[in-house]
């Protein structure tokens, strides 16, 4: 892998890490704990005079550390240490940088790419520090409620910083009921974590906010999200096999009911569309790729979005090429049979942070449902679908259809697959 001063053919390479250190973990075992004790002593991180609860810190911030390290296949990592993205977290930036330095010292991480906008600083992670048997668990501490600023005009535009976070103290009063929510949630992730082959568990969300109000995104998210989906269908929980139930559609779901437009979406909404049913499979994934950005620009489209694929050079591959469009195509030739297939697109342009807000709110409002039930049932959420337990597919089913006959007032088409590869739709009650 070379740097962010190597050059091929005259491009420049970006790199990219493939796992964050984020603030969550602690160890699970008296084994791991041993371990990263000692890891935190080779470190000389600690001095006679500090108090056991800022060795307890050291801990959690060197296991964060770890955690990215197994995480990671190439070795490369991303760790955000500003005071922004430390605030009333488990550890702050000052234990962050000590431990940065002193693994620095030691010459077990490299910076090899600097943070530009849009993009995180790259590090290079020695991975013998993640031996193996080593198991964490999430520690829970840290706000679950986050509200971002504004920070681009539309959803769609590539490669922007995240908004700063916001002081919840402008929010008094309406930010505590959303904590209880994600809280209750998180005490039954805590009871029923959901677990990776290779040991690595999650048991905690965060629901954040977008553009400086508590009306706008509100999705819930948690490290399991990152992973493929082919990956998540082989986690446990209870060590049970686990399948995904999905909102099929779910924007377009949701702005056809609310828009009173009742067009019928089908099985599959995209099929609707003429250069979908007509072309190769790939043409699905542009057809999402443009709604998307209908619904986020309050604009016509007179452009194609950037790509979100980069070739081995790291340049972005612009959308035509990526899906092999003809060279004289323009934008309007596929937003044209877009918007005959949903018309009400019409009516919801630049409305993304609402969309995504009633998602959010029908995914939580079905996730408490389940957690506070006679016998509570775990699930995790990825943006539009849950993440549940084969054997609780019937309870999580009737909590989303009854969670969005409240919040939207129709029932969706769902989408469930397992593990073994099959997968099945359920059809909306006649």
């Amino acid at each position: 892998m070379k740097d962010n001063n190597d050059f091929k053919k005259g491009m420049r390479v970006t790199l990219k890490g493939d796992a964050f250190v984020t603030v969550k973990f602690e160890p699970r075992t008296s084994e791991t704990e041993a371990y990263v004790n000692r890891l935190v002593d080779e470190l000389e991180l600690i001095s006679p005079n500090d108090r056991p609860t800022t060795k307890q810190k050291y801990v959690r911030c060197v296991s964060d550390v770890v955690v990215a390290t197994m995480s990671s296949t190439s070795g490369l990592i991303c760790w955000p240490r500003d005071n922004h993205s430390l605030r009333n977290k488990a550890y702050g930036r000052d234990i962050a940088e000590d431990v940065y330095q002193a693994l620095l010292g030691k010459g077990l991480i490299k910076l090899v790419q600097k943070g530009r906008r849009g993009l995180s600083a790259v590090y290079r992670i020695d991975r013998s520090i993640a031996v193996d048997g080593l198991s964490f668990k999430e520690h829970g501490i840290g706000p679950v409620i986050e509200v971002r600023a504004e920070k681009q005009k539309v959803y769609w535009t590539p490669n922007q910083p995240k908004g700063r976070i916001l002081s919840l103290t402008q929010f008094d009063g309406l930010w505590q009921p959303l904590e209880r929510d994600v809280r209750a949630i998180n005490e039954v992730m805590q009871l029923h974590p959901l677990t990776a082959p290779d040991g690595r568990q999650w048991a905690s969300c965060r629901r954040i906010f977008n553009d400086g109000r508590l009306d706008r995104g509100g999705r819930l998210y948690g490290g399991w999200q990152s992973e493929k989906a082919k990956d998540r269908l082989s986690f446990k929980i209870d060590s049970e096999p686990v399948c995904e139930i999905d909102i099929k559609g779910s924007f377009l779901f949701i702005a056809n009911a609310l828009t009173g437009s009742n067009v019928n979406l089908g099985s599959d909404p995209y099929q609707r569309i003429q250069f979908v049913r007509e072309g190769d499979p790939s043409k699905r994934n542009l057809a999402k790729r443009l709604v998307s950005s209908m619904m986020s620009n309050p604009n016509e489209l007179t452009r194609f979005p950037t790509g979100d694929t980069k070739n081995e050079f790291g340049r972005i591959i612009p959308v035509k090429e990526q899906y092999n469009l003809p060279a004289s195509s323009k934008v309007t030739d596929y937003t044209n049979q877009i918007i005959r297939a949903f018309p009400f697109l019409k009516d919801v342009r630049g409305s993304s942070g609402q969309l995504m807000y009633i998602e959010s709110t029908v995914i939580v409002d079905a996730l408490l449902a389940l957690a506070e039930g006679k016998v509570a049932v775990p699930a995790y959420p990825v943006h539009d679908c849950l993440l549940c337990k084969e054997s609780d597919e019937a309870q999580v089913i009737s909590a989303l259809k009854e969670s969005m006959m409240n919040k939207v007032g129709s029932e969706p088409v769902l989408d469930i697959e397992y593990e073994n590869g099959k997968s099945k739709i359920v059809l909306p009650k006649e």
